[in-house]
């Protein structure tokens, strides 16, 4: 698995962005990153790469690439609907200059979708982006990355299961039981409805 580590760049745009469909669906991006599913990415020189995608005017987003401890580790600058990204230096020395002498990366945030799982509309938004792609791997992640923002205690309480058999349900390559997976949608607070297509 990918580590995303993120400099304040990154942070200072993503909180700017206001539309919660934009930013869960970048959020989804690097996701999907952080299990090597890379998508859409261009090397732009000097170890810079660029992940992008193709909705609204266009997002990209910037990082590089090392590794940390035997793991790959990305480290990403920012978000930017254009590729503005900054005036009279190439993007490898706007890197270095973010990054200063100074940082150490293992001092740098690690990206975690659960701390962006902040409320029930970003809860609700989210999921319902998951479910719209129709990949049941991917669901089941989502549901776990929902139990743990809103209390996996909590959850496993509400749900009837044991916190192992909740953690072990929800985590990477498991195939819970639908019944189950109903439990555990209903501890969590979130109603599925149907509709024609």
């Amino acid at each position: 698995m990918i580590t995303i580590r993120t400099l304040p760049t990154f942070d200072h745009w993503f909180t700017a962005i206001k539309d919660k469909k934009t930013s869960l669906r970048l959020v989804r991006r690097l996701e999907r990153v952080q299990l090597s599913q890379f998508g859409d990415v261009k090397a732009v020189g000097e170890g810079v790469f660029e992940l992008r995608e193709h909705f609204g005017s266009g997002w990209r987003m910037y990082y590089v690439q090392g590794v940390q401890k035997s793991s790959s580790c990305w480290v990403v600058a920012t978000i930017r609907p254009s590729r503005r990204y900054c005036q009279g230096t190439t993007l490898g020395g706007y890197f270095r200059g973010l990054m200063g002498e100074k940082i150490s990366v293992s001092s740098l945030p690690v990206f975690d979708i659960v701390n962006l799982l902040d409320g029930d509309e970003a809860i609700s938004e989210y999921l319902s982006q998951v479910l719209e792609d129709g990949d049941s791997d991917e669901l089941i992640r989502a549901l776990g990355y929902i139990a743990k923002a809103k209390g996996m205690a909590m959850i496993a309480q509400k749900s009837g299961l044991s916190r192992e058999s909740l953690y072990k349900a929800l985590s990477p390559g498991s195939e819970p039981r639908f019944d189950t997976v109903l439990k555990v949608i209903k501890a969590l607070g979130i109603k599925l409805h149907a509709e024609p297509v």
